[in-house]
């Protein structure tokens, strides 16, 4: 396990959450790595918000993604996460980069709905 990466779950996320937001933390974010899952990321603000990153590197190419976001802790629970952060890499591995598929779907979205396009919209 790397110095910065430690077990997760949602007990040690709402506890991070209280420590930020009461002050006891005097940081204004803190960004957690999960040992469970490599390249999830667990960013939690001072404002009480919640959200879950990946990080990844596309096989083959020199692309390397700092993060792309997958989600809410209000909406998204951490196995969910932890999934799809699986899903993520392994599609890296194979040479495709699952944020070029989504910016794809987002015009493909945006050409079929014109000006009434919503993000997610199906």
């Amino acid at each position: 396990m790397k110095m910065n990466e430690r077990k997760i779950s949602e007990t040690t996320i709402r506890d991070v959450v209280t420590q930020l937001t009461s002050g006891k933390l005097p940081l204004n974010q803190m960004t957690m790595s999960d040992s469970e899952q490599p390249g999830l990321r667990i960013l939690v603000r001072s404002s009480g918000g919640v959200t879950f990153h990946v990080q990844y590197s596309v096989a083959g190419t020199d692309k390397r993604r700092p993060y792309i976001k997958i989600g809410d802790f209000e909406t998204m629970r951490l196995s969910t996460a932890r999934e799809l952060t699986k899903t993520i890499r392994g599609l890296a591995d194979n040479g495709i980069d699952p944020f070029d598929r989504l910016q794809e779907q987002r015009v493909d979205e945006l050409i079929k709905h014109g000006t009434k396009w919503r993000p997610g919209r199906v």
